[in-house]
This record gives structure tokens, sequence and C-alpha cells, in this order.
């Protein structure tokens, strides 16, 4: 009698092995099919959500631009900028006349614009509103100025950068003269 349970748990033990390495065969062959399913899922969504963030980025670089470009260029700031006498920047008339000028053309402001002149004034759009004097010197020593001076009124973008209040920020700036535009 003992022969017989000694077959019987041989074969149990044979057919068991053979149902055990075949259910972890199809399991490992299930696990590596999903997990390569699932990683290329997961890359594609990288690349679009890659995409997608370039694609914004590249557009609010666009509107930088073109809200940059429209203020230079108007008529408006180059003869409040260029024809005013550096005195005029701490005259409360002035300095609610270029707001004004600044607000009603451009409402909307989602950026900061900061215009350095030579006379040592400064004048801030965007977030902050101010006039204030400033040697520009003291932005001399900084990487990107003179590389903005060289180009002539032309766009320069900073990549991602800790602005003077410690927030990440990029940054677009153009020289900004008469004689550019």
């Amino acid at each position: 009698m003992k022969q017989v349970r000694s077959i019987r748990s041989q074969l149990f033990l044979c057919y068991a092995s053979i149902i055990l390495f075949t259910v972890v065969g199809i399991a490992l062959a299930f696990y590596f099919y999903t997990a390569d399913i699932l990683e290329r899922r997961a890359a594609e969504s990288l690349q679009a959500i890659s995409s997608s963030i370039s694609l914004s980025l590249d557009s609010e670089i666009k509107r930088m631009d073109e809200e940059s470009r429209r203020i230079i260029s108007s008529e408006g700031v180059k003869e409040a900028f260029f024809q005013s006498d550096p005195s005029d920047f701490n005259k409360p008339q002035f300095r609610t006349d270029l707001f004004h000028l600044l607000f009603s053309s451009y409402p909307t402001m989602n950026y900061q614009v900061n215009l350095f002149g030579t006379e040592n004034t400064l004048i801030q759009y965007g977030r902050i509103f101010d006039i204030t004097t400033q040697d520009y010197r003291e932005i001399y020593p900084e990487d990107w100025f003179e590389d903005c001076l060289s180009l002539e009124g032309q766009k320069q973008v900073t990549g991602i950068h800790r602005n003077h209040a410690g927030y990440q920020v990029i940054s677009l700036s153009r020289a900004f003269s008469e004689s550019f535009f």
C-alpha cells in the first residue's frame, strides 16, 4: 500500500510542478507583456506632456515678445522715455501720465517689464508699477546685459533663473533705443 501512495505522491508532485511552471511561465509572460505596454504608454504620455509644455512655453515667449515689442515701439513710451528730462521721472503728473499711457495700451499685462535708461531711470510695469532711479551700471555686470545690447533691439531669451525676489523666471531682454525701432 505504501508503494501506491508513493506513486500517487510522485504523480501529484510531477503534475503539480508542470502546472506550477506553466502558471509561472504564463504569469511572467503576462508581466513582461503588460510592463512593455505600460512602459510604452508612459513614454508616449511623457512625450505628449513634454510637447504640450514646449508649445505652451513657446506661446508664452511669443506673447512676451509681442508685448515687449509693442511697448518699446509705442510712440508715447518712446517720447516719455527719450525726450523727457530725467527730472520729470520724479514728478507725480509725469508718473500718472505714463501709468495711464501704459495701462490704457496694455491693461492685461501678465509680465513684468523693466525699462532701464542710461539716465539712471527705471520704469517698472506689470505686476509691479514704479518709476524710480537706478544706476544702469548696477545691472551691467549681469550675464545677459552685454549680449542684449549687442543684439540691437532683437530679443534675447534667458532660460530659467532666479530673479531678485527669488522666484524662478524666464526673461526676455531687448535693448531699447530710438534708433532700433
